[in-house]
C-alpha cells in the first residue's frame, strides 16, 4: 500500500513537472525581444537555434539582458564597432575561446579591422602570457583565413609590435604598484614570459637548423 501511494505521488509530481514545462514553453514564445534576437543571431548564427531548442529558459534571459538591456544602456557611449572590440578583449581576458571565435566574424562585419583584431590579441600577451594567448592567435588566423575567401575582404597583416607598449609600459604600472605595497604577479609573470621569447625563438631556430643539417 505504501509503495502504491509513493508511486502515485511520483506520478502526480512528474505530470505536474511536464505540465509546468509545457506551460513555460508556451509562455516563453516571442519573449526574446526583436533587437536581442537579431543581435544574437548575428553573433552566434550556428548556435542560436540549438540553444533555443536545448536551453530556452537560459537563452531567453541571457539574450534579453546581453543583447538588448546592456546595449540599450551603453549605445549612447559605445558605437557598435567599439562595443565589439570590448567583447573581443573581454573574452580574451576570461579565456572564452569558443565565444571569441564565434563573434569574430560579426566584429569584422561591424567595422573592426583585421589589424585591430590582431593588436587586441598581441597586446594581451604581456598580461596573459603566450600560453593563454596562442589559442586566440590560432582562432583569429582561422577566421581571417576563412573571411579572406570573400572577394571584397582585405586582410591586412600587422608586423611585430614596436614601441613601449609591451616592452616598457607595463613596468611603469608594476613600479607604481610596488611603491604602494602591491606585488602585481600576473603582470610580472607576463613580462617574464615575453622577456624570454628572444631566447626561446633563438633556441628553436638552432634546433630547426640542426634538424635540417645546417649547423
Amino acid at each position: 500500500m505504501i509503495y502504491l501511494r509513493c508511486f502515485q505521488l511520483v506520478a502526480v509530481m512528474a505530470l505536474w513537472a511536464v505540465t509546468a514545462t509545457a506551460q513555460n514553453d508556451l509562455n516563453m514564445k516571442n519573449e526574446i525581444s526583436a533587437a536581442a534576437k537579431e543581435r544574437m543571431t548575428n553573433m552566434f548564427p550556428q548556435a542560436e537555434k540549438e540553444w533555443m531548442n536545448e536551453d530556452p529558459e537560459f537563452v531567453e534571459r541571457f539574450a534579453n539582458f546581453a543583447f538588448d538591456e546592456v546595449v540599450a544602456q551603453t549605445e549612447k557611449m559605445l558605437d557598435s564597432r567599439t562595443r565589439h572590440i570590448c567583447y573581443l578583449a573581454t573574452l580574451l581576458g576570461c579565456q572564452g575561446i569558443d565565444a571569441f571565435k564565434a563573434i569574430l566574424p560579426e566584429a569584422l562585419h561591424q567595422g573592426v579591422s583585421p589589424v585591430e583584431v590582431k593588436e587586441i590579441v598581441y597586446q594581451a600577451t604581456a598580461y596573459l602570457g603566450m600560453g593563454r594567448v596562442m589559442p586566440f592567435i590560432n582562432a583569429t588566423n582561422e577566421v581571417l583565413k576563412a573571411a579572406g575567401t570573400k572577394w571584397n575582404f582585405l586582410r591586412f597583416k600587422p608586423g611585430l609590435v614596436g614601441g613601449h607598449c609591451i616592452g616598457v609600459d607595463p613596468y611603469y604600472l608594476t613600479h607604481k604598484a610596488a611603491s604602494l605595497g602591491y606585488h602585481p604577479e600576473v603582470i610580472l609573470a607576463g613580462r617574464r614570459v615575453n622577456d624570454g621569447m628572444g631566447r626561446y625563438v633563438a633556441a628553436e631556430l638552432v634546433k630547426m637548423m640542426s634538424r635540417k643539417g645546417c649547423g
